[in-house]
């Protein structure tokens, strides 16, 4: 059982790994293709690696003054102009967002999805799991 397991997350991070770095070259001006993840920590770092990504931190002001994933740009989902400001944002751009624990990230990837954003990448756990990455 537990070898399965090992061989299933291997399996899922190799897959990560085709969707974030092999496919944007295989695709290249493709407009067909869109990647809406939610993605573990280890994932995501190994995304943020990427030159094209866009990271959004989707948390308050005072919860961003206790740190920030390095090159975020801040954007507060709880804004009243949120939707607004998704709105103002390239399409075909990739993003990595978070929050604070996954929730508010969760429900962005969903509304960046409605709005027809091509590729984006949420972090699941949020900074939280972020920080835990980082500890070990």
């Amino acid at each position: 059982m537990i070898y399965h397991m090992t061989t299933r997350l291997h399996c899922q991070t190799i897959s990560i790994l085709l969707a974030c770095f092999v496919a944007p070259i295989w695709t290249g001006c493709s407009t067909g293709s869109t990647t809406l993840a939610t993605v573990d920590a280890e994932a995501f770092s190994l995304i943020l690696q990427r030159k094209d990504i866009t990271l959004v931190d989707l948390r308050t002001p005072e919860e961003t003054a206790e740190g920030m994933i390095e090159g975020a740009t801040q954007m507060d989902f709880r804004d009243p102009a949120f939707a607004e400001n998704l709105q103002a944002l390239p399409r075909d751009k990739p993003y990595a967002v978070y929050c604070k624990g996954g929730s508010r990230s969760g429900k962005a990837l969903n509304q960046m999805k409605d709005l027809g954003f091509k590729e984006v990448y949420n972090l699941a756990g949020g900074y939280t799991g972020w920080q835990d990455l980082k500890k070990q």
